[in-house]
Parts: structure tokens; C-alpha cells; sequence
């Protein structure tokens, strides 16, 4: 077959995150098995880790605890 121009089809994938084409050769798998860029997966990564957490500690947390700890070892008279 000479002379003919072989067309290869290759499926486009794109990162689930930035949705820009992925190369197949270096694309990554998130925890979901999606092609990811390994750099978008590691700046997600890292900003849910930085994420406010959504506890919130009392002003005088600090007392509080200090206070049980003394009841129950006897620091100070429940009375």
C-alpha cells in the first residue's frame, strides 16, 4: 500500500481539572481514575490540604482543658 496516507485516530483527552488536552504519554489518574495533569493534581491536592478547617476552637480553649485536667487530678477543689 504505498502511496496512501495513513490517518491515525487518537481519542482526545482532556485533565478533569484544567481541561486542557492531556497527552496520553505523560497523563496521570486521579483518585477517580480521570487523566489528570500531574502538576493541576498536586496544586488540588495542596490547596484542600491548606483549606480552612471548619472546626472552631473556643477563645478560652486553653482554660477549659486546663481546668478538667486539674478536677480530675485533683488540682483543684470541686467544692
Amino acid at each position: 500500500m504505498t502511496g496512501n496516507i495513513q490517518h491515525t485516530f487518537r481519542q482526545s483527552v482532556v485533565c478533569s481539572i484544567c481541561s486542557v488536552p492531556l497527552p496520553l504519554e505523560t497523563s496521570r489518574t486521579d483518585e477517580h481514575g480521570k487523566g489528570v495533569h500531574e502538576q493541576c493534581y498536586v496544586r488540588r491536592t495542596i490547596s484542600q490540604l491548606r483549606a480552612p478547617s471548619s472546626i472552631q476552637l473556643p477563645e478560652n480553649w486553653f482554660d477549659s482543658i486546663m481546668t478538667r485536667l486539674q478536677r480530675k487530678f485533683g488540682g483543684i477543689d470541686n467544692n
